[in-house]
């Protein structure tokens, strides 16, 4: 009789451990197109980041989510930008994945 129960702790054992395996992990949030601007994240899909030196030295520099351009919705590049846009005059800016592979922007102002 103890062999038995012994077989049959051992199996149960062995059951317990199989169903701990096989237990499902917690879902992963699913990608949102983020990236990191400094402190602050930027979403790829409607702003870009755009970053200012600081004014006062040995401070850190200023980091900003700003409204992505129309025309650069989709975009892989910083070409997209309108002249017009501030700091990418300077030839200042670029690209970077977003966690959903989507490409974010960063724009870098002269100090």
């Amino acid at each position: 009789m103890r062999r038995g129960s012994a077989a049959l702790g051992v199996f149960g054992i062995l059951a317990i451990l199989l169903v701990l395996a096989c237990e499902s992990k917690p879902a992963q949030p699913p990608p949102t197109g983020k990236f990191p601007c400094g402190n602050a994240t930027c979403d790829a899909h409607s702003s870009y980041c755009e970053t200012q030196p600081s004014a006062t030295p040995g401070e850190p520099e200023e980091h900003k989510c700003k409204p992505l351009p129309a025309q650069c919705a989709g975009a892989h590049d910083c070409s997209c930008f309108p002249a017009d846009t501030p700091c990418v005059l300077f030839k200042r800016c670029q690209t970077v994945s977003a966690d959903d592979h989507s490409t974010g922007f960063v724009v870098a102002c002269p100090g």
